[in-house]
């Protein structure tokens, strides 16, 4: 059995456990966009397995149509949190206050958000028929934009998010190429996909990981600031003129 796929989700979980400890500050979005979006990894599943990928678990989950292991949770949870984190320190670094508290209202307006996103990628993955990896990500792009549309200020400083995430999947995979010869080719659905491949990985992985970074890096500031008096921006005053 090939188990690349949980080295490579407890590898990411490491490096979310270590900005846990270094960064006190991120834990509350780390936390909560985690689990937030901890469920969309297993969602995706059900059309990734069709036409992107079949790793192999350590063991199968079936809930209904879906089929998903153990390591899509950790994953997506470790992924979206360690981008909530790198977020908050930039936001921290540009002087914006602590995040406030976690309401309903936010817990709703990130909901809904969710729920329009996974619609989107139904429209393009089953309606259009586009390979599901393409739809996930142009769903995130497309949710990262129009979310940040009053706040096109989180959006670029959300941009140097979405590289730091894609370069930690790079080097994690890269760590793990060695130990397991030929996983790739193995398990990715390599015709299905543009073959293009960045010292190895497949480009996908890697725009797939700066688009999840893009969407969910300031995803809790921005709906909680929904509910906030004035605002705040993470670009000084005197750099917007």
């Amino acid at each position: 059995m090939n188990l690349v796929y949980l080295y490579f989700s407890f590898c990411v979980l490491v490096i979310w456990l270590l900005l846990y400890i270094v960064f006190p500050y991120g834990r509350k979005a780390m936390f909560r966009i985690g689990l937030m979006y901890m469920p969309a990894g297993p969602a995706c599943e059900f059309w990734h397995l069709t036409d992107y990928w079949h790793p192999e678990y350590l063991f199968d989950i079936t809930v209904g149509p879906l089929k998903f292991g153990v390591e899509d949770l950790i994953t997506t949870f470790s992924v979206t949190g360690i981008s909530a984190t790198i977020f908050e320190f930039i936001a921290r670094r540009r002087g914006m206050p602590k995040l406030p508290d976690f309401t309903a209202k936010i817990f709703y307006g990130m909901t809904i958000n969710g729920v329009y996103a996974l619609g989107v990628v139904i429209l393009l993955a089953t309606g259009l028929g586009m390979n599901s990896i393409y739809a996930v990500q142009i769903t995130a792009l497309l949710f990262a934009f129009l979310n940040s549309r009053k706040r096109k200020d989180f959006f670029v400083a959300a941009m140097p998010v979405g590289i730091i995430v894609a370069l930690i999947c790079w080097m994690t995979y890269s760590v793990l190429m060695p130990l397991f010869p030929g996983f790739f080719s193995q398990f990715w659905k390599l015709d299905r996909i543009s073959g293009i491949m960045l010292g190895g990985v497949p480009v996908e992985e890697l725009t797939w990981a700066f688009s999840v970074a893009l969407l969910t890096g300031p995803f809790y500031r921005i709906f909680s600031l929904q509910y906030e008096q004035g605002g705040y921006s993470l670009i000084p005053a005197d750099s917007k003129n």
